[in-house]
């Protein structure tokens, strides 16, 4: 026992400073690569808009979820509307890198 408590009290503690603290700060971070990752794509010369694609059909796919308060990362519709937010900054990045003659290269096959 700490300071007299009880297994269900530290139990109950220990829950709600993951619910306050550690989810909303993974959830933070899952953003932020969200939003690196866009900006690397649009960098590279691929569309910034297929991300909003890709997250629309995981949406789509992705069946029953816990609410997001509840979950490490944010919500698919949640990232679409980041996303959408990233876009327009996202596709003059895009352009930039075309316009310096990047040209998106995938692997050969890897899409198959």
């Amino acid at each position: 026992r700490i300071l007299g408590a009880s297994d269900t009290t530290l139990q109950a503690i220990d829950y709600g400073s993951q619910l306050g603290l550690t989810l909303p700060f993974n959830r933070t971070q899952e953003s932020e690569a969200d939003s690196i990752g866009v900006m690397l794509m649009a960098n590279a010369g691929f569309d910034p808009e297929q991300s909003i694609a890709f997250w629309e059909n995981m949406s789509a796919d992705g069946g029953p979820r816990s609410p997001e308060f509840l979950s490490t990362h944010p919500s698919p519709d949640s990232r679409i509307g980041a996303l959408r937010d990233m876009v327009k900054q996202a596709s003059a990045l895009r352009q930039q890198a075309i316009a310096r003659g990047v040209v998106p290269d995938c692997v050969p096959g890897f899409a198959n």
